[in-house]
């Protein structure tokens, strides 16, 4: 099982990128979203997300519970009354409720609404 974080800083000097490709990193895109753990050493902690790879301070990294679902997951839920179908495109979380949210992508669009687990129903393909 994968382990996850959350990274907690207020600084972008503080997020460094092991991904040439990604000089312009900034927390407030990444604050409160999960994160899988690549790999961890004595003060350092590697995370993927989306397709890069970003290596971190251990001081800023918060341990978390491995989320129910998975980015790209296929799920079910209600949506202003009605069965709605799409696909999980990011994991954040809930600092107060300490829960998991969930960004869904419907017909292409991402939902300003994310929702929490017991909200979410997996599709069995």
């Amino acid at each position: 099982m994968n382990k996850y974080c959350v990274i907690k800083c207020y600084d972008e000097k503080h997020l460094p990128s092991s991904d040439s490709n990604f000089p312009n990193i900034s927390d407030k895109y990444l604050y409160g979203v999960c994160l899988p753990i690549i790999s961890e050493a004595e003060n350092i902690t590697v995370v993927r997300w989306g397709e890069q790879t970003l290596t971190v301070n251990s001081k800023f990294i918060v341990p978390i519970p491995t989320p129910k679902y998975q980015v790209g997951t296929l799920v079910k839920f209600i949506r202003l009354g009605e069965l709605r179908f799409g696909r999980i495109a990011e994991i954040h979380w809930h600092w107060k409720n300490q829960s998991h949210l969930y960004d869904v992508i419907e017909k292409g669009k991402r939902l300003k609404k994310r929702y929490f687990e017991e909200n979410l129903v997996v599709i069995n393909k």
